[in-house]
């Protein structure tokens, strides 16, 4: 089995499996030959999610010997020589048999197709016919060449005549010797009857898909993902360092919308006040009050691909300028809110010769837009059905007394 993985765009991650003693790596469920070997495989760099498979294998070892013509058949040889084989498995080669006209230590190497030394050894070899243990490891792979390429020969080779014939396989067709470095196929160099260990015959389990999910790199937060709305108005998006003000009195709601980010954040206020919600909602903003002055909302990221913690810096301002205060007119009442058409505004003192204000969140005055009536001494209306839906102020002066109420039209 293997654990499913993440890791962020353009990069590697490693994979493990457990449960078998050998395992192999492709990248197809099904077909084509594995891409690793082994407990654990790293991944190239990945920019997508991609879908990995891997498979327990088990791994008897295989102990064979290559079949050879007999050494008895050999006859004296003293230039260098040696044979070319294949294999279809890794091998460890351990020894083979070999038959000296005198004495002394050679040296006996394996090379690749490519000419590169695989493996290389100096044996004190015995006159006569003697065991010769290498214990070389040699990779699954075809002509390579086994040979002593210098220094003292003196060995014994099976010459024309004695009935040699390529190829010579083990029983279980992984060791193959093909030929000789002379492409003489009447002759047989030096190494005889092989013995190796191998894993062939490996039991090869049915694949398993292992996922890797590739995020992205984290999103930038700081440049209009983070949005407010004053009185249930329009939600307006805000970078980091700007400054949001609204009107005293008013409500507010600053959100960071969980689909803008994978991860965690934490609101914190002027006054040290904390947040870990997505939305964060104000009532009746005071000018002065705790919530005036420098916010900072800070998002950890889970996965993380970038900066583990990305911070959005912005001021909250509370405008005084059209506060609402306690009521400075005596009996001040205005009736229906939330209107549709007719605003009644009523007192206890006169407003035959008051002053009303409309004023719209961002202080805009609107009274040209609304008509105004007097009824009686102490009452006024006024025609709002011309105002578009939302959040107002209304302002009335009277006997040198100031009140703001806030409105809504609906």
């Amino acid at each position: 089995t293997a654990s499913d993985a993440t890791t962020c765009a353009n990069t590697s991650t490693t994979l493990v499996a457990t449960g078998s003693t050998d395992y192999k790596w492709y990248a197809a469920e099904t077909g084509g030959s594995e891409i690793a070997t082994g407990a654990s495989f790293t991944t190239p760099s990945l920019s997508a999610n991609t879908t990995y498979y891997v498979a327990g294998a088990s791994a008897p070892i295989v102990s064979e010997a290559t079949p050879s013509p007999g050494v008895n058949t050999a006859a004296d040889y003293n230039n260098n020589a040696g044979l070319l084989f294949d294999t279809n498995d890794d091998i460890l080669l351990e020894s083979f048999t070999m038959s000296a006209i005198q004495a002394g230590i050679r040296l006996i190497e394996v090379r690749n197709s490519l000419g590169d030394l695989v493996a290389s050894t100096n044996v004190n070899i015995p006159a006569g016919e003697s065991l010769v243990t290498v214990n070389f490891n040699i990779p699954k792979g075809d002509n390579y060449l086994i040979q002593i390429p210098s220094g003292l020969v003196q060995m014994r080779r099976t010459p024309v005549g004695n009935g040699v014939s390529y190829p010579y396989t083990s029983p279980n067709n992984i060791v193959s010797i093909v030929g000789n470095t002379f492409n003489a196929p009447d002759f047989y160099y030096f190494f005889y009857d092989w013995n190796f260990t191998s894993k062939g015959g490996q039991c090869e389990s049915a694949r398993t898909p292992v996922a890797v999910a590739v995020n992205a790199d984290n999103p930038d937060l700081s440049d209009g993902d983070t949005t407010f709305a004053i009185d249930g108005g329009a939600v307006t998006p805000f970078n980091s360092g700007e400054t949001i003000t609204v009107n005293e009195g008013s409500d507010l709601v600053l959100d960071l919308p969980a689909s803008a980010f994978s991860g965690t954040l934490l609101w914190t206020s002027p006054s040290a006040a904390t947040f870990t919600t997505n939305s964060v909602a104000l009532s009746s903003l005071q000018d002065n009050g705790a919530e005036e002055g420098a916010w900072t909302v800070a998002v950890t990221f889970d996965p993380n691909c970038g900066t583990a913690t990305q911070t959005i810096d912005f001021n909250l301002a509370i405008d005084g300028t059209f506060s609402i205060g306690e009521d400075a007119i005596e009996g001040f009442e205005m009736y229906p809110n939330p209107v549709s058409e007719t605003l009644t505004l009523r007192a206890a003192i006169p407003l035959d010769d008051s002053r009303v204000q409309i004023i719209d969140l961002s202080g805009r005055q609107l009274t040209q837009d609304v008509s105004m009536s007097n009824q009686g001494v102490n009452a006024i209306t006024v025609n709002v059905s011309s105002l578009s839906n939302g959040v107002y102020f209304v302002a009335l002066e009277a006997n040198g007394s100031r009140v703001i109420r806030k409105l809504v039209k609906e």
